[in-house]
């Protein structure tokens, strides 16, 4: 019971204590607020955008996006976020997408340049 546990959370789009160091940005009026409240203070802020928490794809990346939120999670000049939005359009819920936010961004704020031509997922 303990291995399905740990392969369970493992294969999550959330792990266990994600949304300590994370915010869980409910819909695009918190997002506004939150990306107010942070680069108005000079924070560098980004945004991980998924279109469901079940899909595929938001759980092959998770471990990258842990990972990097981890490691920043005591920069005081960076925060992260997570909007799920659920989009109809997307059945299988694979619209994915990390946009960052500065006083210098408008803000919508500016997608995070792909390293790849590929899909993410």
């Amino acid at each position: 019971a303990a291995l399905l546990a740990m392969i369970s959370a493992s294969l999550a789009c959330y792990p266990d204590g994600h949304f300590d160091h994370v915010k869980r940005v409910l819909h695009l009026d918190d997002l506004n607020s939150f990306v107010r409240s942070k680069t108005g203070s000079g924070v560098a802020l980004f945004v991980r955008w998924i279109g469901s928490e079940s899909s595929e794809c938001c759980k092959r990346q998770a471990s990258a996006w842990t990972h990097v939120t981890r490691a920043y999670r005591d920069n005081p000049l960076i925060a992260f976020g997570d909007i799920n939005l659920e989009d109809p359009s997307e059945p299988d819920g694979s619209s994915f997408t990390v946009r960052y936010f500065t006083n210098e961004t408008s803000i919508k704020g500016v997608q995070c340049p792909r390293s790849t031509k590929g899909a993410f997922c």
